[in-house]
């Protein structure tokens, strides 16, 4: 309300970073804009109000979503043993099967629970990253873990990249091992 708050000298930029009084007063400037945006909405009753329907909303949704997968997991899952059951019977070598039913069905079993239940603990993961932004105590916390979901996903990616061309070696060598065998 035009008063000081607090004063930004000179002493506290940093040389080495590279940043200017100006820039770093920008950036306080911004960050109290921010905190005294949001701490009128955390006293602002309709907007809590409107925060709280929104992540209702978004609990409903979510609930939905994981009677759904339920439903969908159990019928691929179903489905896919039946494949699988099918399968490994018609892989024979001289009269032996190559795959055996059994622990065919049960690594197709096993593969189709952790696909599961890697999509449940995505959809919790978002649902719980959206409740969270949606009120103002929570926000930087709901940023944040979306903001890491993107950043791991995008250095799996990344990791995966550069490891390409060491596997074409190896796969390579393994040829030729092979050949010369």
């Amino acid at each position: 309300d035009g008063g000081f708050g607090f004063v930004i000298a000179e002493g506290d930029v940093d040389p080495l970073s590279g940043a200017t009084l100006a820039t770093l007063t920008e950036v306080a400037v911004e960050t109290l804009k921010i905190a005294i945006g949001e701490t009128q909405e955390a006293r602002n009753g309709r907007l809590m109000t409107a925060a709280a329907i929104w992540a209702g909303g978004a609990t409903i949704v979510y609930l939905f979503l994981l009677l759904a997968l339920r439903f969908v997991g159990r019928a691929i899952t179903r489905r896919m043993l039946q494949l699988a059951d099918s399968a490994a019977g018609k892989f024979r070598i001289g009269g032996t099967e190559l795959l055996s039913r059994s622990r065919t069905i049960r690594f197709v079993r096993q593969l189709l629970r952790i696909g599961f239940w890697g999509i449940v603990l995505l959809l919790t993961y978002e649902w719980v990253g959206f409740v969270l932004g949606r009120f103002p105590f929570t926000r930087p916390w709901g940023e944040q873990l979306n903001a890491f979901l993107v950043t791991t996903i995008v250095d799996l990616l990344e990791a995966v990249a550069q490891s390409v061309p060491e596997l074409l070696i190896v796969v390579v060598i393994f040829l030729l091992a092979r050949f010369v065998n």
